[in-house]
């Protein structure tokens, strides 16, 4: 979290609104939780008791700002 927040040029955490079409910073307390989730996706640890509902997550990683 530091490390993209103190990034130079600053990084920030987006979502898309889909009615507006304009991207939105999701706030610190949402970008932790975006954070932690994908940590333990990628880790292997994240439990999830269907498959299904696993695969519809929907999961967009950037590098840089637009």
């Amino acid at each position: 979290m530091n490390a993209v927040i103190s990034a130079n040029p600053k990084g920030r955490f987006l979502s898309l609104d889909i009615h507006s079409g304009l991207w939105y910073d999701v706030g610190f307390n949402r970008a932790v939780a975006i954070t932690y989730e994908n940590l333990l996706a990628e880790s292997g640890m994240m439990h999830c008791s269907s498959p299904k509902k696993a695969a519809s997550v929907k999961r967009t990683f950037a590098s840089k700002a637009a």
